[in-house]
């Protein structure tokens, strides 16, 4: 079984998440940070693709919106997850976010979707974030806070041991 993980990161907490996922997947699954790298040419060669981004004011990466508009009509032929890191506690907001950040055809084909927590790294952010954080939040603090168990849900059901 052959597998693709795509994704966007403004600041590597998706990067994080996607390395987490990978060690629940075959070896042969490959990786791709559409934030610097090309998307796959050919996405018939892989018998799923998961796409993750990271939530932002309600919206993901305009790099996976892209990715989702050239290659909509083969991802919706074939099993497909959806993941966001986002910093949202609540369980049902959670599921909003999700359903808010991606387009609904792709929700609605998704065999699996999740939100699997959320990382923040000081050392990645610009002057300005760090001002607006430092505003908002009082302190600049990293953090990772990671739902490992969400991401072995998400990787099984991917996988066909559990349906969603």
């Amino acid at each position: 079984m052959k597998g693709l993980i795509v994704y966007a990161t403004k600041h590597g907490s998706v990067a994080k998440a996607a390395e987490l996922l990978l060690a629940h997947l075959p070896k042969t699954t490959d990786v791709v940070d559409l934030s610097r790298d090309a998307a796959p040419s050919d996405l018939t060669k892989y018998d799923f693709v998961l796409i993750g981004a990271s939530v932002y004011a309600g919206k993901i990466q305009k790099s996976v919106i892209r990715f989702l508009k050239n290659y909509e009509s083969l991802l919706l032929q074939q099993p497909l997850g959806l993941f966001v890191c986002a910093g949202e506690k609540n369980p049902e907001k959670q599921r909003q976010q999700l359903e808010k950040a991606f387009p609904e055809k792709f929700v609605q084909h998704a065999t699996a979707t999740a939100t699997v927590g959320s990382a923040f790294y000081v050392e990645k952010l610009n002057f300005l974030e760090k001002l607006i954080v430092r505003i908002i939040k009082g302190n600049l603090t990293n953090y990772e806070n990671f739902d490992e168990q969400a991401i072995a849900q998400f990787a099984q059901t991917m996988l066909g041991k559990e349906r969603k």
